[in-house]
Formats: structure tokens, sequence, C-alpha cells
């Protein structure tokens, strides 16, 4: 006796029967918002801003304190609201919006970062904050589509394009953020010694 689904097209296992087949530009669509998002951990977390942060906003002798203390308290709440933003947003059947949200508020805060100047701590942490929360909400919602984008037999591939994808595109902001980094921390060097007693 054959299999009477063995001919049956294959679908993405969280997509319920009768839902058409993932085309290729959904699956690139969301290689590529893990693509653009990289960067942020490569400038913001890891390198410019974290050496901005630490030599010329906080004060002497704090940066490295505040700087965990501000990660803390974004991974706590990260940690403690997306069991509820997950069950909202698939109960409600708008992660496209959910995502858009917290990819909005990653973009706003981190834009304005401009705005922190050196000894303006609070405003530096309560940024940093913000546009961590959103990329980190963001990338749990992103991950959440993996299901319905793949199949038992891609989902490795697919999720490796996205890693491969996400890794390639940190290497641009990581070739001019460390200059950047460095020569910020020149130019502090050179206040601090210029300055009198």
């Amino acid at each position: 006796m054959t299999d009477p689904t063995a001919s049956a097209p294959i679908l993405p296992s969280s997509v319920p029967p009768g839902s058409p087949p993932v085309t290729r530009r959904e699956i690139w669509s969301w290689a590529m918002f893990d693509f653009a998002n990289s960067s942020y951990t490569t400038v913001i977390v890891s390198l410019a801003y974290s050496i901005y942060f630490t030599r010329l906003v906080a004060p002497p002798g704090k940066g490295d304190l505040l700087w965990g203390l501000a990660l803390g308290v974004g991974n706590f709440l990260v940690l403690l609201l997306s069991p509820v933003i997950g069950a909202i947003a698939d109960d409600s059947g708008r992660k496209k919006l959910f995502l858009a949200g917290t990819y909005a508020t990653c973009v706003v805060g981190t834009a304005l970062l401009w705005f922190v100047t050196p000894g303006k701590t609070v405003l530096g942490f309560t940024l940093l904050v913000i546009s961590f929360i959103g990329f980190s909400f963001g990338e749990n919602l992103c991950g959440s589509f993996l299901p319905e984008i793949s199949t038992p037999q891609n989902i490795g591939r697919i999720s490796g394009l996205g890693w491969g994808w996400a890794n390639s595109a940190a290497s641009p902001p990581f070739s001019w953020s460390v200059p950047c980094s460095m020569a910020a921390t020149r130019s502090r060097t050179r206040r601090s010694s210029a300055w009198p007693g």
C-alpha cells in the first residue's frame, strides 16, 4: 500500500495545511533582516558606542560598571517580558507588526544616541537600554519565523543562511568602527593630560 501523503508538497511545519508554500523572496527577506540587524551588536554593543560610553560619557572609573548594569537591565527586562510579548504576538497573528515595532524602537533609540555627549550619562544609559531591548525583542521575533519558512528537511540550511549573512554584515561596520573608537580614545587621553591639576 502506498503512502497517500508521499507526493504531497512539503510545507513549513508551523503553517496550517492548505497554506501556500513559502517563496524564496520570503526566505531572503527573513535572512536580510538579520543581516541588517547585526551591525547593532557590532557598532553599539561591542565596539564604538561601548568604548565611547565607558571612556567619554560615564564618570571616570564608573564606565565599565554602568555599561554592565545597562546591559544587565536590558537583558532582565527582555527575559521578563519575552514570554508575554511572544504569546501576544502569536495569539494575535500579528508577529510582523510586533517585529516592525521592535525594529522601530531599536532604530529610534540608536539614532538618538547622537545626542549623548560626554557627561550625559543618564541619557546614554537610558537610550542604550531602550535600543538594546528593541534589538533583543526583534531577534526573538525574527527567530520565531524560522519554523514557518522552513521544513524539517531545510531548516538547517535556511538557519545557516541567516547566520552567515548576519556575520558577513558585521565586517564593514567593524572595519570603520575600530579606527573611530581608537580616535575617540586618543582624544580623551589628550584632553585628560592637558587638564591642569
